[in-house]
């Protein structure tokens, strides 16, 4: 017999002749606040005058996500068969059992959803552990921080715990036997009948039975039972309850029917989108509390929009409303055994797969009840249809009689329009054939000059410094060169004579051909002064240059005004420190950044151009520098200035000069990619105005 003494502290005996008994209302608790407290302290006189009875059934705390419950009983065994202590329920997450027997011997037994399945005492959903025989005391630990705290306990023999479990699993068998019949036969219609509310419903259905699956253990028993992690995102199971608003939204058209109760569907999916999110940032206790407030609110809203669209005459609600009250009613019993209002029994445990079930079996004959409907209201359809059908046919043999009638005077009419138009056909023709012959004569001429201006631009590479040879002469250095169209007015030269470094940017006359033919004339004469003649003086380059220019072009008898500005720099190193730069220009400045003095300083040339008539001698002048090794030299066309934005503002001097300014302690390549963005920043939206020439490097 199993019997619990009255007295102060009782001891629980344990005799043959009963099987089993609850001893919920038997023990001492003690809350321990922020899991501080171990058996050892628990031992203590101090600590065990700190336990206080427990006069309810079944313990029940409700969500203690801070919280652990430490629960003391004493028990005498006198059986000789297996006795266990079994805890009721199959989602606790930390159970700790401390037996001391009567010689002061200690055993310690662990168990809970933290752990895999295979570790518990019987393969159960329900935690059980063996008390030895003879007398001992019971100290239980059980932390449930992601759930709700609730521990029926009861002492029970082998016999009676594997009936009970079989019955158990029966009723469950029963139930998730309905749930897969309901699962397939509701899949095949939506497969066949192709009506999305046979899916949703589908969803519904299978996110419920995996809820029960969840709240009786059999997910962890035999889904993944070596994989306990999962428990704490066991509430990601409930979050799929979203498919009831879809369902229900579908079912009974509450776009139509009642638009504004589709908020309450909104409110659903958030609630299950709370919830999931809560258990998959590791706060499942608050997921827990989500998910009662979500069961109640659902089942309302259920209830609420049954009851309504039932008043306005709408039949096929009444199997809602029914489903819906006993699914709510399971819910309530359900959640009142949770919160210990009502009492733990085989009623409320299993109040949920009852309502459950009576809720899926009765929504099936509503979708049933729908199905029948939708097919009379179609059969309907179809019987107006072929009434509208007749009265159409009767219409058209009447209208036509009439488009007989107006069909031949309209023959006739065409008839005279047909060939008017054949005769502007012809017309038509023959003007396509002119056109198509004046096309393929433009394509061709446009072919030849197309390929012409490739050939230029070949040409003009050709004559143009490589970048290998400017690696050797400049060493360090960058260059923007740019093209208003395919070939360039602009052009640049490097050259070693006597031991000095000659550097050149030019800018002809006039840009694209007119220009490119201009830098043949102005590089074949530098060539030949330079090279040949050997002046390296930048004045003098320039003063034969213009009349070169001027003698090859015939510009004195032919008035001509075709010329370039033009920058030419003389590099000679005196010491491994110290450079000498010698610059002339015509029209062209000089930048120049000097490590010494930290800043951006200007040279301006003389202020006329090269070539073109004039009747007054030009004489230019040099410009002698002396610089630092790594001090940076800057030349360039004007067609960076001078380019335009879509305001039609042009870039400027002194925005140029403050760019280089503020790039200048940058590696040249990094600057000439600044310099590139800054300028397609400036163009954006509008076309390249001029050709673009701008060549730094270091002395």
């Amino acid at each position: 017999m199993i019997v619990g003494q009255a007295a102060a502290q009782p001891t629980i005996s344990i005799t043959p002749d009963i099987s089993s008994i609850n001893i919920g209302d038997k023990i001492y608790y003690l809350e321990d606040v922020g899991f501080k407290m171990s058996l050892a302290n628990l031992r203590h006189p101090y600590s065990e005058a700190k336990f206080k009875p427990h006069y309810a059934r079944v313990p029940s705390f409700g969500i203690l996500p801070n919280t652990a419950i430490w629960s003391k009983f004493k028990y005498h065994n006198q059986v000789d068969e297996d006795v266990y202590l079994e805890i009721q329920v199959s989602f606790l997450d930390t159970i700790k059992l401390y037996v001391i027997d009567g010689i002061g011997k200690l055993q310690e037994y662990k168990a809970g959803d933290v752990y895999p399945f295979s570790q518990r005492h019987l393969m159960t959903p329900t935690f059980t552990f063996k008390i030895p025989k003879g007398q001992g005391t019971c100290f239980l630990y059980i932390a449930s921080p992601t759930g709700i705290t609730q521990f029926p306990l009861r002492f029970v023999k082998i016999p009676r715990l594997f009936r009970d479990h079989s019955l158990k699993s029966l009723i469950n068998g029963i139930y998730f036997g309905i749930v897969l019949l309901i699962i397939f036969y509701n899949l095949f219609l939506g497969i066949k009948l192709k009506e999305k509310v046979y899916f949703y419903y589908v969803g519904f259905i299978t996110a419920t039975g995996l809820t029960i699956g969840q709240l009786n253990g059999y997910l962890f028993q035999y889904v993944y039972p070596q994989y306990p992690i999962l428990n704490y995102y066991e509430n990601v199971v409930y979050s799929l309850n979203f498919f009831i608003g879809l369902f229900i939204t579908e079912f009974f058209e509450l776009r139509k029917r009642m638009p504004k109760a589709i908020y309450g569907a909104y409110v659903l999916y958030f609630l299950c989108f709370i919830t999931a999110f809560l258990n998959l940032i590791k706060l499942p206790a608050y997921a827990n509390g989500f998910i009662q407030i979500s069961a109640f609110i659902s089942a309302s809203y259920m209830l609420y929009i049954s009851v309504n669209l039932y008043g306005r005459g709408y039949s096929i609600a009444r199997w809602v409303l029914y489903a819906w009250s006993g699914y709510f009613l399971g819910t309530m019993l359900l959640i009142g055994q949770f919160l210990g209002l009502l009492p733990y029994n085989f009623i409320t445990a299993n109040a949920l797969q009852l309502g459950s079930s009576i809720e899926i079996i009765l929504l099936s004959w509503a979708l049933a009840e729908k199905i029948n409907q939708l097919k009379q209201e179609k059969e309907q359809a179809q019987a107006e249809f072929v009434n509208t059908l007749q009265a159409n046919a009767q219409l058209v043999a009447e209208q036509k009689t009439i488009l007989e009638t107006k069909v031949i005077e309209r023959t006739q009419e065409l008839a005279i329009k047909n060939e008017e138009l054949k005769q502007n056909q012809e017309e038509i023709i023959a003007q396509k054939d002119f056109i198509l012959q004046q096309h393929h004569y433009l394509k061709q001429r446009d072919e030849r000059l197309t390929s012409s201006i490739q050939a230029a631009m070949l040409i003009q590479k050709a004559i143009l410094p490589t970048e290998e040879a400017l690696e050797l002469l400049l060493k360090e250095h960058f260059l923007l060169y740019l093209p208003k169209d395919v070939v360039s007015g602009d052009f640049y030269a490097v050259y070693w004579v006597l031991d000095k470094l000659i550097v050149v940017a030019a800018d002809c006359t006039g840009h694209g051909v007119p220009g490119a033919f201009m830098t043949l004339v102005g590089k074949t004469l530098l060539d030949k002064i330079i090279e040949q003649q050997e002046i390296t003086s930048p004045a003098d380059i320039l003063q034969q240059l213009h009349l070169e220019i001027n003698a090859t072009l015939h510009q004195t008898d032919m008035k001509a005004d075709q010329g370039m500005d033009i920058a030419i720099c003389t590099i000679h190193k005196k010491t491994t420190s110290s450079v000498e730069v010698v610059f002339g220009s015509a029209k062209r400045p000089l930048f120049y950044h000097s490590q010494q003095i930290g800043e951006l300083q200007e040279v301006r040339g003389n202020r006329y151009s090269i070539g073109g008539f004039r009747r007054k001698q030009m004489i230019f002048d040099n410009h002698v520098l002396h610089l630092q090794a790594d001090d940076i030299l800057y030349l360039c066309s004007d067609g960076f200035i001078d380019q335009n934005n879509e305001e039609r503002e042009s870039f400027g001097v002194q925005r140029f000069k403050t760019m280089i300014a503020q790039h200048a302690q940058y590696s040249l390549p990094m600057q000439k990619q600044l310099y590139y963005k800054q300028l397609q920043q400036h163009q954006y939206g509008t076309e390249q105005r001029d050709d673009i020439l701008l060549l730094g490097f270091k002395v």
